[in-house]
């Protein structure tokens, strides 16, 4: 018979047995928020619970393959939870969040990993499907960029100028909050902690992949934020992390520039491919250069309904 305990310290050392070997995973230090309740099998399988917002979130999920002790995880977890649970979500969607399916490529950096299993484990705990995702991926960047320049003559005109990131995480912030406010599961979070988000990945990236669209006034409108994808050692491949602007900017088509001179910008400097991560996939961002892309990754949230 499985047992469930509380243990932190248990519930800290398990990732680093479940992935041991694994060379695409990459230890992080863990903040668990005060009101996370754990759950523990010891040495099979973990998952923290967060109950705020109206919302019962299952996150900081790991496990063997063992189906009976996950059932037997899961299980506890309905028993005390006897409601909606979404999952796996680390608290909020600023955090690891979501399932990436089982297939045959490689993770990309910053990508969403997880062993092959996890899908199977929620699924066949009677977890549904609650929103879909998508990570794309293009091959083929020399391609005409002429478009390019005439978005910033007409950008120009109207006093819209584009700059290098420059470690300039306060434009991002804002521009962050705003935009994805009215997105599903959205949670409000501090400048201070978004700092603590991003900082890590500032040292790895290069600032010309990081653009900030700005009016005449130097407010920022929109931004693109990507990174040399370190895990393709034999090519120049990059990641756009994330493209937003602000709700009520009326600049038709800014995204579609940024990602645009992006996508010229890795050209001119010998990128042979370029993905576009984590998207929505009823999100309008899947339409943006979509007619070169192809699938590369599925993910998944799930839910649990006591009356499913």
């Amino acid at each position: 018979m499985y047992k469930i305990s509380g243990n932190l310290e248990k519930f800290l050392s398990l990732p680093a047995e479940i992935y041991e070997g694994d060379p695409f995973y990459t230890p992080k230090p863990e903040s668990l928020p005060q009101n996370a309740k754990l759950f523990v099998i010891d040495a099979i399988a973990r998952a923290a619970v967060i109950q705020e917002d109206g919302f019962v979130k299952i996150g900081w999920f790991e496990a063997f393959n063992e189906p009976a002790a996950v059932k037997f995880l899961f299980d506890a977890i309905k028993n005390v939870y006897n409601t909606r649970i979404i999952g796996p979500i680390n608290g909020s969607t600023w955090h690891k969040y979501r399932v990436s399916l089982p297939d045959n490529k490689p993770p990309f950096f910053l990508d969403n990993y997880n062993k092959p299993y996890y899908a199977q484990l929620f699924e066949s705990n009677d977890f549904k499907p609650l929103a879909r995702y998508i990570s794309t991926i293009c091959k083929n960047l020399n391609k005409d960029y002429s478009r390019v320049e005439r978005f910033e003559k007409n950008l120009k005109s109207k006093g819209i100028t584009v700059r290098a990131f420059d470690n300039d995480l306060r434009a991002i912030y804002d521009i962050s909050v705003k935009s994805f406010s009215d997105n599903f599961l959205y949670t409000p979070i501090s400048y201070e902690e978004f700092q603590y988000l991003y900082r890590p990945v500032l040292p790895l990236m290069n600032p010309d992949w990081a653009l900030i669209a700005e009016d005449k006034d130097k407010t920022p409108l929109a931004f693109i934020f990507a990174l040399d994808n370190l895990f393709a050692k034999d090519k120049k491949s990059l990641v756009i992390k994330t493209l937003a602007k602000l709700p009520d900017c009326k600049i038709k088509g800014l995204g579609v520039y940024l990602a645009e001179k992006l996508y010229k910008q890795a050209f001119d400097s010998g990128y042979s491919e370029i993905i576009h991560a984590f998207m929505h996939e009823k999100n309008n961002s899947t339409n943006i250069l979509a007619q070169d892309a192809e699938l590369l990754r599925k993910y998944i949230l799930y839910e649990w309904r006591q009356d499913d």
